[in-house]
């Protein structure tokens, strides 16, 4: 191989050369010279290699190149060396021969401006060698193009941030009760980006922000829309429930169980029934409708339940609402009655129990020869109360009985003395009436259809005021009046309180009664009576009475002294009466207030109606004809028909002028009763 190449530079150099060459060949120890140079190279990251200049970017590389002579064979066997210089600093660039092949070592260069150069050449210390160079070339780093925001958050954020890189839109939710106008936020971009506003800058969020990106090449921008919400409260907390309707109930929540729990004054009302309620709830929550378990029933006897739903609607709790009646605190005796057990007859020669709630006495009305040694009261206290001796038990009532009474709560006591008092007189005032004859029925204004001559054969009394509430609960021992006063009239009385009313009176007036009741029927409790048949002999009756239909009329009209005016009294109806007009408090007012008629008698037009002991006549049957002391048409053989009714006369405070004529009658049942319905007295002169 040797010679052949010998032979090849002869013919290459010229006949000197090969002479020169051929008087050398004769050395055989002198090596064949060696020209050195570059392997191709490809296919390595980061680096392109051509004519000799290797460029490599900016991540640098590790690269190996093959050395070979200048017929591209691989050299092996040389003892080579390689070096690197430059005009500047070349640390960067290392450089090493290891078999046969250059071997370079290129770091990174973070420089984004200017490309940096460094000469690398391989070298033998053998003079026959060629040495050979290439330059290394690294380029800039190149600016990056990114613009995104990466990361967006407050600190008051109540979860991560939502970032859409397409819509280019930020969500972010921050805890409640934030001020979203003075946000701080922290954010994040792309490596060498920069954001506007900046990152740290306070903003008001309660409207969407926009946020500029730009990248570090200065020419790519991204906008984002940041949006900021408050978080919705999950809390459903029914934080206060109180009933407004009198009385005014706190409730008492259990948040543990969820629970309300109403306790309510003590009220004889029970199932106790509201009207509104009021409540709060959590910040942001809705309240349902109030469900209970009978749609009409408000009471919360049964437990009524309520759901809170939070503001996140996705939260709800629901609680239950219940009612219970406090311990009553009274303690009170609110009547005594002395009655039968059995049928609620009242106990004969027992006129009353009148109670002093101030003075805490009750002063019991009997006849005087009523023996009080074995008297067994019937006794209504405050509900639920201790009462000592008991309701039902016999007492010596010669002398006072203390009574105590203790409240349901145990917190009160209070002692009630009860003396028996001989009740042996009462005042009621009387005016005379003499027996006359007039037309039942004429008015000046206007006259009844069925008008007719009426004949009063016998003087008589009646009452100059409607009886008292003062002298009928003494009488009486109740009074139910809807307006209480001892001088207004007794109202609330049946037909039948009123007749047995007047033959107590009798009886404490030393007279006969003048009704006798047969076939008797007491409303349970209360002594008074419901039904019954009433016999009554007007011919012959000594005691006190209800005036019949016409002696009412008689009277009303001024008897035998009648001025024949429009109204009992006068033709002013303000002046003689309480009605319509005048009653503007709509109630009754004090017997005797207004002008009298010509007798003197008051109240005989309006104030109430007034109860006589007539039957109303069968409808169609109505007397025309003249009649001499009538009392109405009972039903046969003396027993009530089934036209059981009796007249009420001369109107109340709330009937207009043409209701309280003197002629003015009205029907009811015997035992019904009312506001504006009382009575007044009459008796048959001897």
């Amino acid at each position: 191989m040797k010679k052949f190449r010998n032979i090849r530079r002869i013919f290459a150099m010229g006949i000197f050369a090969a002479a020169a060459l051929a008087a050398c060949s004769d050395d055989p120890d002198t090596p064949d010279p060696v020209t050195l140079g570059f392997a191709p190279l490809s296919g390595v990251e980061n680096v392109v290699f051509s004519q000799n200049k290797l460029t490599v970017t900016a991540s640098g590389a590790t690269v190996s190149i093959g050395l070979t002579d200048e017929e591209g064979g691989a050299i092996s066997n040389l003892n080579l060396a390689a070096k690197v210089s430059g005009t500047g600093e070349t640390a960067w660039c290392k450089a090493s021969v290891e078999a046969g092949k250059l071997r370079l070592a290129i770091d990174p260069y973070t420089d984004k401006e200017t490309e940096r150069t460094a000469d690398v050449e391989v070298f033998s210390d053998a003079t026959y060698v060629t040495p050979v160079s290439l330059t290394v070339v690294q380029k800039a780093q190149p600016k990056l193009t990114a613009s995104s925001i990466t990361a967006f958050s407050f600190e008051e954020q109540s979860g991560p941030a939502t970032i859409d890189q397409e819509a280019l839109t930020i969500a972010v939710t921050v805890t409640r009760g934030t001020d979203v106008t003075r946000l701080v936020p922290t954010i994040e971009v792309s490596e060498g980006a920069t954001v506007s506003p900046a990152s740290g800058a306070e903003q008001d969020f309660s409207q969407p922000v926009k946020y500029t990106v730009t990248a570090e090449d200065g020419k790519s921008r991204s906008e984002y829309t940041v949006t900021v919400s408050v978080a919705k409260s999950s809390e459903a907390r029914l934080l206060s429930f109180r009933v407004t309707t009198e009385p005014v109930v706190e409730g008492i929540i259990d948040e543990e169980n969820h629970t309300v729990l109403l306790k309510v004054p003590y009220s004889d009302q029970w199932p106790w029934y509201y009207t509104y309620q009021e409540y709060e709830i959590s910040e942001g929550a809705s309240a349902g409708e109030i469900q209970f378990v009978d749609s009409w029933d408000s009471s919360f006897k049964d437990p009524a339940t309520i759901t809170i739903t939070a503001e996140d609607g996705v939260t709800q709790v629901t609680y239950t609402i219940m009612a219970e009646m406090l311990p009553n605190p009274n303690a009170e005796i609110t009547r005594m009655l002395f009655l039968d057990p059995e049928t609620s007859a009242p106990t004969p020669g027992v006129y009353s129990a009148l109670l002093d709630a101030e003075a805490k006495t009750i002063t019991i009305y009997v006849r005087p020869d009523l023996d009080r040694s074995s008297l067994t009261p019937t006794i209504n206290c405050s509900a639920n109360a201790e009462l000592t001796p008991a309701s039902g038990t016999a007492q010596n009532f010669s002398s006072p009985v203390k009574y105590t009474v203790t409240s349901e709560d145990g917190q009160t006591t209070v002692e009630y003395t009860a003396t028996a008092v001989e009740l042996t007189d009462v005042q009621v005032e009387t005016v005379d009436v003499e027996a006359g004859s007039f037309i039942l029925g004429d008015h000046p204004k206007s006259p009844k259809e069925n008008k007719h001559e009426v004949t009063l054969t016998k003087d008589f009394a009646i009452g100059k005021y409607e009886m008292t509430q003062d002298v009928f609960s003494k009488v009486m021992g109740f009074n139910e009046s809807t307006v209480m006063g001892d001088d207004l009239p007794v109202t609330g009385v049946t037909w039948y309180d009123a007749a047995e009313f007047c033959n107590r009176l009798s009886e404490i007036k030393g007279l006969e009664p003048a009704y006798r009741f047969e076939q008797v029927t007491y409303k349970q409790g209360s002594g008074r009576i419901s039904s019954a048949v009433v016999v009554y002999d007007h011919s012959s009756a000594a005691g006190y009475r209800l005036p019949t239909d016409a002696e009412w009329e008689f009277a009303a009209r001024g008897g035998n002294r009648s001025e024949n005016y429009v109204y009992a009294g006068g033709d002013d109806a303000n002046e003689v009466s309480w009605n319509r007009n005048n009653a503007k408090d709509e109630q009754p007012h004090p017997v005797g207030t207004k002008q009298p008629n010509e007798l003197g008698i008051h109240d005989m037009s309006g104030n109430v109606y007034e109860w006589v002991y007539d039957w109303k006549w069968p409808y169609g049957k109505e007397p025309t004809g003249p009649e001499t002391d009538p009392t109405g048409a009972p039903g046969p053989e003396g027993l009530p028909s089934w036209e059981d009714y009796r007249y009420q006369r001369g109107g109340d405070f709330k009937c207009s002028d043409s209701s309280i004529y003197y002629i003015y009658s009205r029907i009811n049942t015997p035992d019904s009763k009312g506001d504006g319905i009382g009575f007044r007295i009459a008796l048959t002169k001897k």
